[in-house]
């Protein structure tokens, strides 16, 4: 529990740093999504930390509290539907990859959507995010390779 809240000091801290010069990718989503594939995890585990985390991002930065919480919580139960319905056997780091880059883009448009941007600074808000975000997925995904066994089979 400590990490994920490490990472929302962190994006926090980013965001304070760098406010409406470049757009911060979701840190804290990111580690939640990395424990949606992670062994024994419970829906419960992810769901309710992602709520809080979020709630306590909308009382920081956002006017409308719930928002947030609302947007992680459903991105990460699409993540862990995508991620559950999939056979052990198939369960891969590119999979992963795919799945929390999905997510992570769903938060993005949500959030751009909410704030009200226009189309022109949308896309490429959106693209910048993704961009900087890359790199985080994919040492996720890298950890995730490592962790894994011979065959490649995670639950």
């Amino acid at each position: 529990m400590i990490l994920p809240v490490a990472g929302l000091y962190f994006q926090d801290l980013l965001q304070v740093l760098f406010p409406g010069s470049i757009v911060i990718p979701d840190i804290f989503f990111m580690i939640l999504a990395y424990r949606v594939a992670s062994p024994s995890r419970e829906v419960h585990e992810i769901i309710w930390p992602a709520f809080a985390g979020g709630l306590l991002w909308d009382l920081r930065w956002t006017a409308l509290p719930g928002m947030t919480a609302a947007i992680y919580a459903f991105s990460l139960t699409l993540c862990i539907l995508a991620w559950n319905s999939i056979p052990d056997s198939g369960r891969n780091p590119r999979l992963f990859f795919f799945i929390a880059a999905g997510g992570h883009i769903l938060i993005g448009v949500a959030r751009m959507i909410t704030t009200g941007q226009n189309a022109g600074s949308f896309a490429g808000s959106l693209a910048i995010q993704q961009i900087i975000a890359l790199p985080l997925l994919l040492v996720a995904a890298m950890i995730l390779s490592y962790r894994t066994t011979d065959s490649d089979v995670r639950r």
